[in-house]
């Protein structure tokens, strides 16, 4: 992968363009470490800071067509040579050639293809920016008067020495809803590519189209059988791996992440080891779920120990990488992550990430299928329900009826599956802020998504508006972009997602939900039934636990305490006009007491101490 960096100017001569444009990769240098080269076409100048991987020299960029076109590629299209052969064009070891071809043919065709990407192009006047359908890589673009400015980064875009601030508005709404929508920043100004979708800038007279949606999101609810699933993933995990460079797999110790490790396994080319995380907090721990699958598949396990002061002490490091507020703190243990892999030499891992929100994983399509079922009354269903989600292992809080029985009676609501977490997280947030300056009312965040939700998605089923909303903000912004690409590229090492491969989306999206969340709360059951011979009995057995690093240790350990608590009093003294007075001392007080946390507390705390580093590098 790389960073990609670019300007479309009538006004700026040549130099002016060159000059900006290697500022800003000057700033991507983690996401492309081996080279760097800028070049022009009209008044377009692209850049490109390559990680190489595939086509070593044959894969050089930016890459130009008889001065007709032009390419600047962060990413990989896994199946080129099929691509090539398919739509006659000339095979090539280097996946950019082929994409570049296939563009100029029809810049659509890239989006039925098997690939993860983000690009800028340029054809007949026009500056194309494009990114894969689930939003794997980041690309962000700025507007300013008759210039246009895109990059990997917002960092890069800084580089313009264009002014671009914090938006607390939608800083306040990307929290609230788990994660930005796919088109949206945290910085006003500043927008990004949507997934699935492109932004096209006319260079003649400035104007600006954002397409949305590429591809289908929904497909309605038939069947899958499950041997299919399996023959899918195989192929998603064979076109992954790399045939140039060695690699490693994540293991979390759950189904997903064994299951891409066991595929891996039986390639022609095995996985050089396996990480992964273990935490001092035993609820967190899932170290001998790791051991057990890294021993049936014989692949040696690294297994990166992170305490609650290594958390503390990179928190300032990951904030800045992510670019925006922290949800959690598994970005955080991620980066730490990324760090290993990269001081051992390795580049590519392969990732289980896509399989939970696709395949009806997540605790929240069980609470939604429950919710939509039930009168609100303490019931023998209720009673079983609630005794389920009680025996679910992990960090538990507990459970709280009145919490679930809210908006029942709202289910022609199209947010009805997520409004109880949106509402309880906007709640806890807005006691923080100045109402008349950050707007924290429920349309203020709807307002902030309402952009990238399908025109007909009234038309989707219950669950499959929880699925897409759940990947439009969880997925592509605080797995996807946060925790996994930011952190790792940080360190310049690639992700890979089989899971999010077309092919294996379009599996999950035509199973039925009775196949992802069966009638005795069993997760992902088409997905077990697919893989039941690839992970040992313990692994597929396990309920679902969530990835999640270690939080109140963190802010309450020696370390943490003066991490955060310079951070906290640097937010207080800087009196942002914005966050009510007393409100930072409040919730740092709150923190480095001794009372325990809510969810809430947590997300709040990481917010606010997110908001004191994203300011100072203002």
């Amino acid at each position: 992968m790389c960073g990609i960096a670019g300007v479309s100017s009538r006004t700026l001569n040549l130099a002016a363009r060159e000059r900006l444009t290697r500022s800003m990769l000057d700033t991507l240098a983690d996401r492309g470490p081996d080279e760097a080269a800028i070049g022009s076409l009209g008044s377009a100048t692209f850049g490109v800071a390559r990680l190489t991987i595939v086509g070593g020299w044959q894969g050089a960029q930016p890459s130009f067509r008889d001065e007709r076109s032009a390419l600047a590629l962060n990413g990989e299209l896994f199946n080129h040579r099929d691509v090539a052969l398919a739509h006659g064009l000339v095979d090539s070891h280097s996946d950019t050639a082929v994409v570049h071809d296939l563009l100029d043919l029809d810049s659509d065709l890239l989006f039925e293809q098997d690939g993860q990407f983000s690009l800028a192009y340029a054809i007949d006047g026009t500056v194309t920016l494009a990114r894969d359908r689930s939003g794997i890589l980041p690309l962000y673009y700025l507007v300013d008067g008759s210039d246009f400015f895109f990059a990997s980064s917002i960092e890069a875009l800084r580089a313009t020495s264009r002014t671009i601030r914090l938006d607390p508005s939608a800083a306040f709404a990307a929290t609230v809803l788990w994660g930005s929508p796919s088109s949206r920043s945290v910085y006003d100004a500043v927008a990004q590519v949507p997934r699935g979708g492109q932004a096209i800038w006319n260079e003649a007279n400035g104007d600006l189209t954002v397409r949305r949606f590429i591809g289908a999101n929904s497909r309605g609810a038939k069947a899958i059988d499950a041997a299919l699933v399996e023959w899918r993933l195989r192929k998603a995990v064979d076109a992954r791996i790399p045939t140039d460079v060695p690699y490693a797999c994540l293991v979390s110790g759950g189904l997903d992440s064994a299951a891409i490790a066991a595929i891996a396994c039986q390639s022609a080319r095995r996985p050089n080891r396996a990480y992964g995380l273990v935490f001092d907090d035993e609820a967190l721990n899932e170290g001998v779920f790791q051991e057990a699958v890294c021993e049936r598949l014989d692949l040696e396990l690294r297994q990166i120990r992170v305490s609650a002061a290594d958390l503390a002490e990179t928190f300032v490091q990951a904030v800045r990488s992510a670019e925006a507020p922290l949800l959690r703190t598994a970005s955080v243990s991620n980066y730490l992550l990324a760090q290993a892999i990269h001081r051992d030499g390795l580049r590519v891992v392969l990732s289980g990430e896509g399989a939970d929100e696709y395949f009806g994983g997540y605790e929240l399509f069980k609470v939604t299928s429950f919710r939509s079922q039930w009168d609100g009354q303490i019931n023998s269903f209720a009673t079983e329900f609630f005794s389920h989600l009680e025996g679910l292992p992990g960090e538990r809080r507990a459970i709280e009826p009145a919490y679930y029985a809210k908006y029942l009676d709202t289910q022609s609501d199209p947010f009805f599956s997520h409004r109880i977490r949106w509402t309880a997280t906007g709640a806890n947030l807005a006691r923080l802020l100045v109402a008349d300056r950050v707007r924290t009312e429920s349309q203020a965040y709807l307002d902030y998504l309402l952009p990238d939700i399908p025109q007909n998605f009234s038309d989707y089923d219950l669950l499959d508006r929880a699925r897409f909303l759940e990947v439009e903000t969880f997925l592509q912004s605080s797995l996807l972009g946060q925790q996994s690409d930011r952190m790792f590229m940080a360190n310049s090492v690639e992700c890979r997602y089989p899971f999010l491969a077309p092919q294996v989306l379009d599996a999950a999206l035509v199973a039925s939900w009775s196949q992802l969340v069966a009638s005795d709360w069993r997760e992902k059951a088409v997905l077990k039934d697919a893989v039941a011979g690839l992970v040992p009995p313990t692994i597929l057995n396990r309920t679902k636990q969530a990835f999640a690093a270690p939080t109140t240790s963190m802010f309450r350990c020696n370390e943490g305490r003066e991490i955060f608590g310079e951070l906290f009093d640097r937010l207080d003294r800087a009196n942002v006009p914005w966050i009510k007075n007393g409100a930072v001392p409040w919730m740092a007080n709150r923190v480095m007491g001794s009372s325990r946390l809510s969810t809430y507390d947590e997300i709040s705390a990481l917010w606010l101490c997110s908001i004191s580093v994203l300011l100072a590098s203002e």
